[in-house]
């Protein structure tokens, strides 16, 4: 996805759909900035529902 709109518009759907979770931090900690494979950092991150049918990852 081009669009940080768009893929934010997916990753509400797929979190409502149980898909993805908000990763179980303490509190007062933020999430921990992760590298995507454009090399760039980023903090926003989702952690795949160990039940969920993972398949919308295979592309």
């Amino acid at each position: 996805m081009r669009s940080a709109g768009t893929a934010r518009k997916a990753v509400e759907t797929l979190k409502a759909h149980n898909h993805l979770l908000e990763p179980q931090l303490a509190a007062g900690e933020k999430k921990p900035a992760v590298t995507c494979q454009s090399g760039n950092k980023s903090r926003e991150w989702w952690e795949v529902h160990p039940e969920s049918d993972s398949s919308f990852l295979a592309d």
